[in-house]
């Protein structure tokens, strides 16, 4: 039986390896553009360091969102990231100044990007072009 330390540097390295995964699927399914877009706002979330965003959350295509998962929510999104851990948490519930400053951050870069975001369930945010 592996001991603590041990078992945790396992499971860092299975969370690290489930990452690259789901980034890899990501960018085979996804048009170029909405690959440029997600990849751009999951490297912003994994830049905040402090707030550890990209913990406990997921990157979908389109394809993947809409034929696979097939939630009734979000459908058509150019791709969407669901959270059940600090990003959700910070969005929903918002307890701090820098939360709230975090926040404005994330909305003027989508903003920059030209996207926008509409939430399906508490922790699914689901990304589309601005009109």
């Amino acid at each position: 039986m592996p001991r603590r330390s041990e078992w945790r540097a396992l499971n860092d390295k299975r969370r690290r390896l489930e990452n690259e995964l789901m980034l890899l699927n990501f960018e085979i399914e996804a048009d170029p553009s909405a690959f440029e877009l997600g990849s751009a706002v999951w490297s912003w979330l994994k830049r905040q360091r402090d707030w550890k965003l990209t913990y406990d959350a997921s990157l979908y295509s389109q394809y993947r969102w809409d034929s696979v998962r097939a939630e009734p929510y979000g459908r058509g999104a150019i791709f969407t990231i669901t959270s059940e851990g600090p990003l959700a948490h910070t969005i929903n519930q918002p307890d701090h100044p820098d939360d709230f400053r975090l926040i404005e951050r994330f909305d003027r870069m989508i903003g920059d990007l030209g996207i926008s975001y509409e939430m399906g369930y508490s922790w699914s945010f689901h990304f589309h072009p601005v009109s």
